[in-house]
């Protein structure tokens, strides 16, 4: 859980400038020499293992508190 939260947060803190160059429009990102289609699939991914471990950390939580109450 928190390993992969750690490594996912680290390597967001190192893209935004890739994220920002993605926001101005897939044309101008390729100008910029940025391949799109292997950016977004990064952070997809990234995207994805961070949400995995807010559920997982969440679960942990959340779970015996709804045991204790039934």
């Amino acid at each position: 859980m928190f390993p992969y939260a750690a490594v996912g947060i680290v390597l967001v803190m190192l893209l935004p400038s890739k994220l920002n160059i993605l926001m101005l429009g897939d044309e101008v990102a390729t100008g910029l020499g940025l391949n799109v289609e292997r950016t977004r699939f990064m952070f997809i991914i990234l995207s994805s293992l961070l949400a995995g471990s807010a559920v997982s950390v969440v679960g942990l939580y959340f779970i015996p508190e709804k045991v204790r109450r039934c």
